[in-house]
């Protein structure tokens, strides 16, 4: 075992990892009388590196506690410790908490407590599933005010909880959908092996792929409290109609998420990426114009680009349109015509086209105090800056009357 794991800290070592003997623990897992039996034989020294690794009987790993006799009192016991620390700071402020808040704080703080690693609990033991059930029922005592001896039943059941077990059993069930639907992670869906020569009733024939699984052999009821056997329990006497309402549902809510992708689809939906996009084409278009005009100028003499003039739309908005071929000609195509002969008057579109050049003109003088102002701050963090340079930084600003306002003026004294 020495050398062993000598050699994972010199694989480790040369891969550029280093292994924190100070933290490496040894721990050996098996039952408790196994584990007795091997302490009262003498444990072998585990040493790496000159230094002797101490033995532990417990350990956490990603918040659950593993002790060497794989049993989850230790767990369950640090679970229930925190949901009590938890709920003693709940109950500083009970009194000014409705029964909304406190549900709410219960749901935030209490509940994921125990719902943490349910599935990997499901070989708990009744004592400890009936310890964390009196950690919920104090919860459920917290949040309505209840006496230490009312039931709780009723109140658990208007919140809408399940039990402690039906949670894990509710919890299971649903990653062992997921598993059957998804096929990963692929080292569990391994475990579960399909045999369609098993005997099946009617019921069992009804569920999805109408697959069945082989049981594994066990002999200890710990082993029967494994997460296999009991994913393969709990598939086998689920209903028919669950499994029909599971589909159905499933294949509403992609029928729904279909109709409302094809409604809201859009190219780009967010302003600014779209106009980066829209930059970027025109940009691209502009070099690719300027490279076919080039090799067609010096090919035959002329540009090759199609011949344009400038026209006025519906509403009298200049444009440059450019000549295109069509399959019909103007006087019979209708769309066409429309769109570039029909036009419209009247004060409305007077308005329009009145109120449109403002918006232009507007924008326009925009920028030009835009870029005046930013070539003004140049001017008074760095008054020996290039003329030329700042010129062409900030093409609309008028640079020489910018030197000479007060705000381009530093305040340091030469």
């Amino acid at each position: 075992m020495t050398r062993d794991a000598q050699n994972v800290a010199d694989w480790a070592r040369e891969n550029g990892l280093e292994l924190n003997l100070h933290k490496t623990k040894v721990m050996l897992l098996g039952s408790k009388s196994k584990v007795a039996s091997l302490q009262r034989a003498g444990l072998p020294q585990i040493v790496i590196d000159g230094v002797a690794l101490p033995y532990t009987e417990s350990t956490k790993c990603l918040g659950l506690h593993l002790t060497s006799d794989l049993s989850w009192n230790l767990h369950i016991s640090k679970t229930v410790s925190k949901i009590n620390s938890a709920l003693y700071s709940l109950k500083l402020r009970k009194n000014i908490y409705t029964p909304n808040i406190k549900k709410l704080l219960v749901s935030a703080t209490i509940l994921p407590l125990i719902d943490y690693c349910s599935i990997v609990l499901s070989n708990s033991t009744y004592d400890n599933d009936l310890k964390l059930q009196r950690s919920l029922n104090s919860a459920i005592r917290f949040i309505f005010n209840l006496k230490r001896d009312e039931h709780i039943t009723p109140y658990r059941r208007e919140l809408g909880w399940l039990t402690v077990k039906s949670r894990r059993i509710y919890y299971l069930s649903c990653y062992f959908y997921k598993l059957l639907d998804i096929g990963k992670p692929c080292y569990l869906r391994e475990l579960f092996i399909e045999d369609p020569n098993l005997r099946r009733s009617e019921r069992l024939a009804a569920k999805r792929n109408n697959i069945s699984f082989v049981m594994p052999f066990f002999s200890t009821t710990q082993y029967e409290s494994q997460f296999i056997v009991t994913a393969i329990r709990l598939w086998e006497e689920l209903p028919a109609t669950i499994i029909e309402y599971v589909l159905l549902k499933e294949k509403n809510m992609l029928l729904t998420m279909e109709h409302a992708y094809n409604e809201a689809y859009e190219y780009f939906p967010n302003p600014e990426r779209r106009d980066k996009v829209e930059e970027s084409m025109s940009n691209l278009e502009e070099v690719v114009r300027e490279r076919n005009i080039a090799y067609h100028e010096l090919e035959t003499g002329e540009h090759g680009e199609r011949p344009s003039r400038y026209m006025s739309n519906q509403l009298g908005l200049r444009y440059r349109y450019k000549y295109c071929e069509h399959i019909i000609p103007a006087f019979m195509n209708k769309s066409w015509r429309e769109k570039h002969i029909t036009t419209y008057g009247g004060y409305a579109v007077t308005k329009f086209r009145r109120l449109y050049r403002e918006k232009l003109f507007l924008e326009k003088r925009r920028e030009i105090n835009r870029q005046t102002n930013q070539a003004k701050v140049v001017l008074k963090r760095f008054p020996n800056v290039d003329m030329e340079a700042l010129q062409a930084a900030y093409p609309k600003a008028n640079v020489k009357k910018a030197m000479h306002h007060s705000r381009s003026r530093s305040h340091h004294v030469p």
